[in-house]
């Protein structure tokens, strides 16, 4: 992703033989984890820890993970996919707080009631 000053390489396909290479970036290498396999990463490397996809999905949105392309992207078609680093973050993360997943959890639950109310829908 560009920074603000970063010069923006344009790219033109061609047919032509002699035109420099450019290979396009291994997505399964950079991102080989779907949710599932974050999961799983978790219980391996934190035993005794059993986050849920809520509780990641709870961190993805309190966190903004989707907007940082180091921690995950997704295909048009195709699922949200983690990278290393994001498996990395929450590990340290949890360390460095146990109560990481709940915390997000938690602001999770805060934001979505205080959207609903904010559109006139009912608390619980």
């Amino acid at each position: 992703m560009a920074e603000a000053g970063d010069e923006v390489a344009h790219v033109r396909l061609t047919h032509d033989e002699a035109a420099p290479a450019l290979r396009a970036p291994d997505f399964d290498a950079l991102f080989p984890y779907r949710q599932k396999e974050v999961l799983a990463r978790l219980a391996q490397l934190l035993p005794g820890l059993r986050p849920t996809p809520h509780d990641i999905l709870c961190v993805r949105r309190v966190h903004r993970v989707d907007d940082d392309p180091t921690y995950s992207s997704r295909h048009k078609l195709g699922s949200r996919q983690y990278s290393d680093a994001m498996v990395d973050w929450l590990v340290t993360s949890y360390k460095a707080d146990p109560n990481f997943f709940h915390v997000a959890r938690a602001e999770w639950k805060r934001s979505t009631e205080a959207a609903g109310q904010e559109a006139g829908r009912p608390g619980p």
